[in-house]
């Protein structure tokens, strides 16, 4: 007999299995889903009500045991109830057909929290009951003490374990985190959030990850700000098992994605479903994001590198080669710019193409010839933007260039003996200089405010000089980086420094130029950006975080973006330091400050007892 009374909880468990199956494993409005759900329900419906038709004539101390079962029968499905009444299909279905104000969504909250509740508080007593009768069924009478004490302690046991699903809820509706790393990688960056709040189409950002996932509450503490920094940022979560054409839309195969879509366009980021594997990609999650967000919200662009002239080449090889810029060329195209080049043999002769967003000439090692200057002159006036990264090459003479635009760039390099980056090991590497050295031009906005973190390298530095020029164009030229104190210009090049024929200064080495239009003309202002260095955007230079934030600010302000510039998160935390007097500090408070306060505290609890004694 107690193996068939067994058999009814077997087939009650069996029910709540079949409801299981069909809302995590089955597509919602499927046909199969709603078989599932129907059966499973009716199990948990009629269990309880045959169970109590055929035990109707047990002893008293049976009945006692039965009605504690279906109790728990009853729980259990009142908990089926109150998961299927906060569901979103009936849910919305009765909010929609009975106009249910804010206190639908209250209501809601609770049966969330409360149905998992009452479902742990119905099962585990159940089983608690179950196992205790198993036990003493082929006694020669039940314990109905030992049933109730049974179903007391599965009682407990689930009530404290519904403690740990209230703390969980209390703990995410008010979660704080405090993050001390220096440019945190899981929060937005200061980029980021500008460019989320400037959105100007409606952009989506599905995560796909099952509802417990410890890898997917790092991804909504990272976008939940940016959800709430613009209206037309959407967060979603979805369930690869549960949404499989959604899945096949988006070009998903697993949990584990980041997919962001804006318009008819989509990006995905494989992240990954355990911690340790998606460390590496939480790290660099904010620029790539970055990059994604930038593809599917602004239409693509075409910029221009400069060629023919020597200039630095993708795969520059061999000695004397000019660094390469792969580097240079990932970044633009992260920005969601096609790269092209332009020399003669493309046109740049006759004129710059009018698809080009921006022309870009990394250190040209000869002049650019007569027509091609009037080609770069013409662009610029139409309100082109241009950026040169000249080398001071000796014999290399780019006046014609420059002269309408009030610069002038001297074919010497600088030198530094007391600011420098090794790099040579020797006296070589008084030419590889830095600066941090920046004015509030919106082209070094990022480093301005940084200058204390960071600083821009430099190799074969040369140094320009503001002239009368330009003409009717008038153009406002605008020094931005300047090179560190005590700074040479070394003319016999020999790195030292020579006090008879060369002096010790500060020496302009970078300037944004803007050209007005003239009055008739309908054209946007024409930008130039000069820089006396071309290294300053190789692969080995852009691996330096100043050089990769000039790059940044220089191409926004280009464009054209200048409020959009702000300081990205860098792929790797930087070392907490600390100086020698607060390492001496930490020593003493530590070694001698604690025992201190220990001894000082025991005293105290010393005299309050003798105290109380005399008294």
């Amino acid at each position: 007999m107690s193996g068939a009374r067994v058999l009814w909880t077997v087939a009650y468990a069996a029910g709540m299995v079949l409801i299981f199956a069909g809302e995590r494993f089955v597509p919602r409005f499927h046909a199969s889903r709603w078989i599932l759900d129907a059966s499973g329900l009716g199990i948990l419906v009629l269990t309880p009500f045959l169970r109590a038709l055929i035990g109707r004539h047990d002893p008293a101390g049976l009945r006692a045991y039965e009605r504690r079962i279906r109790a728990a029968y009853l729980a259990g499905l009142v908990a089926i109830v109150a998961y299927t009444l906060q569901a979103d299909p009936l849910f919305g279905f009765l909010r929609l057909r009975y106009g249910w104000g804010d206190w639908a969504g209250r209501a809601r909250t609770m049966a969330q929290v409360g149905w998992p509740i009452v479902l742990t508080c119905a099962l585990v007593p159940l089983l608690f009951m179950e196992t205790s009768f198993r036990s003493m069924a082929r006694g020669a009478q039940l314990d109905a003490r030992r049933i109730a004490f049974s179903a007391r302690s599965g009682l407990t046991v689930a009530l404290a374990a519904c403690l740990l699903f209230v703390l969980n809820y209390l703990t995410s509706e008010w979660n704080v985190k405090r993050d001390l790393s220096f440019l945190r990688s899981t929060n937005p960056s200061e980029e980021t959030m500008r460019r989320v709040g400037a959105l100007s189409q409606d952009v989506e950002v599905s995560l796909f990850y099952p509802n417990v996932n410890e890898v997917k509450e790092d991804l909504l503490s990272y976008f939940e700000p940016l959800r709430d920094a613009s209206g037309r940022f959407r967060l979603t979560s979805f369930d690869h098992v549960a949404e499989p054409k959604l899945s096949r839309d988006l070009g998903v195969t697993a949990n584990g994605y980041v997919v962001v879509k804006g318009g008819s366009r989509n990006e995905k980021l494989f992240i990954g479903l355990e911690i340790e594997e998606a460390k590496r990609k939480l790290k660099s999650l904010d620029a790539d994001f970055l990059k994604a967000l930038i593809k599917v919200s602004r239409e693509a662009q075409t910029i221009y590198l400069t060629a023919g002239h020597g200039e630095a080449d993708t795969y520059a090889t061999g000695e004397g080669a000019p660094a390469p810029v792969r580097a240079l060329r990932e970044f633009l195209a992260g920005r969601n710019a096609t790269v092209k080049r332009l020399g003669m043999a493309e046109g740049l002769g006759a004129d710059v193409p009018q698809d080009a967003a921006a022309v870009i000439a990394v250190g040209p090692r000869q002049a650019f010839i007569k027509e091609e200057v009037s080609a770069l002159h013409r662009y610029v006036t139409r309100g082109g933007r241009l950026v040169l990264l000249l080398d001071p090459e000796p014999g290399v003479n780019h006046e014609e260039l420059l002269t309408p635009y009030g610069v002038r760039l001297h074919p010497v390099n600088l030198a530094n003996d007391q600011y420098y980056v090794r790099r040579y090991a020797g006296t070589r590497d008084r030419g590889v200089l830095f600066s941090n050295r920046f004015s509030s031009h919106a082209s070094v906005s990022t480093l301005s405010r940084h200058s204390t973190q960071m600083a821009v390298v430099f190799e074969g530095l040369g140094w320009i000089e503001k002239i009368e020029g330009g003409g009717e164009k008038k153009p406002d030229v605008q020094v931005t980086v300047r090179s560190m104190p005590e700074t040479w210009a070394d003319e016999n090049g020999n790195f030292e420094f020579d006090s008879k024929s060369e002096s010790r200064k500060v020496y302009d080495v970078g300037a944004a130029v803007t050209v007005k239009p003239t009055s008739e003309a309908k054209t946007p202002e024409g930008r130039i950006l000069l820089l006396a260095d071309s290294f300053a955007v190789s692969d080995e230079a852009l691996g330096n975080l100043g050089n990769l934030y000039w790059l940044a600010d220089a191409v926004k302000w280009l464009l054209g973006e200048e409020e959009l510039a702000g300081v990205p998160t860098p792929p790797e935390d930087v070392r907490i330091s600390h100086t020698k007097s607060e390492d001496v500090a930490w020593f003493y408070s530590t070694i001698a400050g604690v025992p201190l306060l220990l001894l000082a505290v025991g005293y105290i609890h010393l005299r309050r007892l003798r105290k109380g004694r005399r008294a």
